[in-house]
């Protein structure tokens, strides 16, 4: 009795699979010993097979090996492979069992937000103002005078610099200098945008006005109030209305229109055509047949 008391104390510090191998071992011995007597007695008196001795000592061993199996199972819990956790397909016997297909989650579709309004693309913008303009011949071309315009330049703000000089310093790449009264502009450094033709010197520039006062004359001017034409002859507001331009340019352009004369640098088409319209259709002015065919030409170059 005392060994059977040592080796249960010692079993207090196994681990639990010593546990379980010491009930496995003792089911066998059970076993075995079920079987010695089972089998002891002479050959003469041993019950012949089917008897009921036979017959419970096969239920007995029946039985240890179902609890042994049991107890094993609860001890030692396996893990499932990956094909009999997510198979739930039978096979044929002797068949490979079919590889289980991994389910892919189906991604959201995100849909994209709509905006609420495109922006027509420039040239779109600019060929819908071309459509508008009237079409209509010149008029009134032997009335012009360039005093209905109003004086050369004027100093509308009051600060000494007049147009002129308000647009070389508008558009000079460079910082300016002026002469001496401070007021206009002698030194910085300009490009010509029809021509390419560059100078820092003041003095190789003339105020161009992209739609000539005469040209305006002859297309809706002529009927407007002198304070409107001045506005148009002055005007700051809008950067293409007039621009510094090298004295030769500017007099080889003179008030002609763009089916008689075009920028010398074919790069600058689109943007100069582009202003045209949008000063002919700012101030409600007409232009001639042959003078929207060549726009629409220049702007297909944008």
């Amino acid at each position: 009795m005392k060994p059977l008391v040592r080796l249960w104390n010692r079993s207090k510090r196994w681990p639990w699979w010593g546990h379980a191998l010491a009930v496995l071992v003792c089911l066998a011995a059970l076993g075995g010993l079920l079987d010695a007597l089972g089998g002891s007695g002479s050959h003469d008196s041993a019950p012949a097979p089917g008897d009921g001795d036979v017959t419970a000592s096969a239920e007995v061993r029946t039985t240890l090996v179902a609890t042994t199996t049991t107890i094993t199972t609860a001890l030692i819990p396996t893990t499932p492979t990956p094909t009999e956790a997510t198979s739930t397909t039978s096979a044929e016997p002797g068949s490979p069992v079919p590889a289980a297909t991994p389910t892919i989650p189906t991604p959201t579709t995100l849909s994209a937000a709509t905006p609420t309004s495109v922006a027509s693309p420039p040239t779109t913008a600019v060929r819908r103002e071309l459509d508008e303009l009237v079409v209509a011949a010149a008029r009134d071309a032997s009335t012009y005078r360039r005093a209905a315009f109003g004086p050369d330049w004027i100093d509308a703000d009051r600060d000494c610099h007049n147009t002129r000089a308000e647009v070389l310093m508008e558009e000079t790449l460079d910082r300016v200098t002026f002469n001496a009264n401070g007021c206009t502009v002698a030194i910085g450094r300009w490009v010509d945008p029809w021509s390419g033709f560059t100078s820092t010197s003041a003095g190789d520039f003339q105020i161009d006005h992209l739609v000539a006062l005469a040209d305006a004359w002859r297309s809706g001017a002529s009927t407007w109030s002198d304070a409107r034409r001045q506005a148009f002859a002055q005007n700051l507001d809008d950067p293409d209305a007039l621009t510094a331009l090298s004295a030769s340019v500017n007099n080889a352009k003179g008030d002609r229109t763009p089916d008689q004369w075009k920028p010398p640098q074919r790069a600058a088409w689109c943007h100069y055509a582009t202003a045209w319209v949008r000063i002919k259709h700012t101030w409600s002015l007409s232009i001639t047949s042959t003078e929207k065919t060549a726009l629409a030409s220049m702007l297909a170059t944008c």
